[in-house]
């Protein structure tokens, strides 16, 4: 089997590659950025020639299309970007395999904000699907295009509405890794403010290991069913008061926390919680513990601010 990773070089990317290289499949990447391994490519998945030469050199057996501008603020500053990205690029690899090998299964990456603001939690795979911005608007799009080509083309898809994750190697302009990374700064003396200033940390959500993310849409490219949807979440839901508690007990410092009231939006969703029990009928069990998580992500960052 030879695997195709779209967006291989980002923080999801990194750890599915790796994965499955250690299983000893046979693995091409795709990313925008350039790369010096051999097996990743530079390519825009917004260039249909480019898209459609590369998968008909390749011909894979499964697709995993982790590539998007997955920036909600990026995606409202360049709608018309996001649109190209989102829905065009998705569109050129559908096209690509459809005229190449349309047994080829494909797993496309969706998320959780698709489901807007929740009637009900935890949220299942039937609820509706509600636009609130030009990512979500975007990322539903791609996947009724998904839907459509299983429906008309009888393609082999596989749609991921995926929650919230974190771990080592994540950006710090994410939740979870900028409080890790803010108090390990504080800790190594690099940022001598002992407070830390938040918005609303009373939202819930539904945060998963990035580890047990990345083998869940393994187990999705092996073992999903095509056109079906399934939530990649643990199920549970934590504030993130809870998450920055747990990072505050690692550390050495008396750090406070103050409300910035700049950091307040009145657009938050209250709580985002995912039910899994589809995916857990497949064969999904996830393995970390979320404090082990933040553990991890807390020593990740001490051991790069160190050096």
């Amino acid at each position: 089997m030879t695997y195709l990773i779209t967006g291989a070089k980002g923080f999801v990317g990194n750890y599915l590659m790796k994965m499955l290289q250690d299983q000893g499949e046979t693995v091409i990447g795709l990313d925008h950025n350039e790369s010096p391994e051999e097996h990743i490519h530079q390519i825009n998945i917004t260039n249909k020639e480019e898209v459609q030469t590369l998968i008909e050199k390749y011909n894979p057996t499964h697709i995993i299309h982790l590539a998007a501008m997955s920036s909600v603020r990026k995606c409202n500053e360049h709608p018309e970007l996001a649109e190209k990205i989102n829905v065009q690029g998705t569109k050129n690899i559908l096209d690509a395999v459809y005229q190449t090998s349309k047994e080829c299964k494909i797993v496309f990456i969706g998320s959780c904000v698709e489901y807007g603001v929740p009637d009900t939690i935890p949220i299942p795979e039937s609820a509706p699907l509600k636009e609130r911005d030009v990512y979500s608007k975007t990322k539903i799009q791609a996947e009724q295009l998904c839907s459509q080509y299983v429906k008309e083309k009888g393609m082999n898809i596989i749609i991921s509405r995926s929650f919230s994750h974190t771990g080592p190697g994540q950006k710090p302009h994410f939740v979870c890794s900028e409080f890790a990374k803010k108090i390990v700064e504080k800790d190594l003396d690099i940022d001598d403010d002992l407070t830390i200033s938040v918005g609303n940390i009373n939202l819930s959500r539904d945060f998963s290991d990035v580890r047990d993310v990345s083998k869940a849409y393994m187990l999705l490219a092996k073992e999903g069913v095509s056109g079906e949807v399934y939530n990649v979440c643990s199920g549970k839901g934590i504030t993130i008061k809870e998450i920055l508690d747990i990072l505050l007990s690692f550390s050495e410092k008396e750090i406070s926390v103050e409300i910035d009231k700049d950091k307040l939006r009145s657009y938050d969703i209250a709580a985002l919680v995912g039910d899994n029990k589809k995916i857990t009928e497949l064969g999904y069990a996830p393995t970390f513990q979320f404090k082990e998580t933040l553990q991890d992500l807390f020593e990740y960052w001490k051991k790069n601010l160190s050096e």
